[in-house]
């Protein structure tokens, strides 16, 4: 899953390069600090380190991910209330930053400390903003907008379920909840991307 989103930081920041489209680069970015969420967890498999500090270090990750979150919510305030941006991208980042410091001092994830604003951003943010968005489009720009709220949905509905305990301890459910999020990364970027595949048929 790192790997699929640090790909789609690539393209879409090369994207940005050359288009100059600022939610681009609000998504590309939001794509970037996710895969660093994604990947600190997994240094446990490639270096000799104490459970503690692999605790540590599974905690302090979801300061990217909340990074990410901030930065995807520039996207719909740049797009509905631009006068609202830094303000909402500013609240999403403290709270973000003070629920990991207090999973830090506490010494676990606190499960509604990260779903609760995960589900807030990426629902609220993602899914709802562009599924109207869908509705008041036609053509193909109904089409961008409803692969990209279908594909956030299925992100924001895996990302809790990584915490439940069944999923946790069957590794058959851990693969269909992370496929979860790989299918819902692919449907955004497909989004982003649907005019550019359509003329490629």
């Amino acid at each position: 899953m790192a790997l699929v989103s640090a790909a789609s930081f690539v393209k879409l920041y090369s994207t940005y390069r050359d288009e100059q489209v600022h939610t681009i680069k609000h998504l590309a970015i939001f794509f970037g600090f996710f895969s660093i969420f994604q990947l600190m967890p997994g240094v446990r498999y490639f270096l000799p380190i104490s459970e503690s500090i692999t605790n540590l270090i599974r905690i302090s990750s979801h300061i990217f991910l909340y990074v990410s979150l901030a930065y995807f919510s520039r996207i719909a305030m740049n797009i509905r209330k631009p006068e609202w941006e830094r303000y909402v991208f500013g609240g999403v980042l403290a709270t973000g930053l003070a629920a990991t410091g207090l999973m830090v001092y506490m010494g676990d994830t606190i499960t509604p400390l990260i779903a609760i604003p995960s589900l807030a951003v990426w629902l609220g943010m993602g899914t709802v903003f562009f599924g109207h968005l869908a509705m008041n489009r036609k053509g193909s720009e109904r089409a961008k907008m409803a692969l990209i709220a279908v594909g956030i949905l299925f992100i924001a509905v895996a990302g809790p379920l990584h915490n439940l305990p069944i999923v946790k301890e069957q590794l058959l459910a851990l693969i269909v909840v992370e496929s979860f999020t790989v299918v819902g990364t692919l449907l955004s970027m497909a989004g982003v991307y649907y005019d550019h595949l359509i003329h490629q048929q």
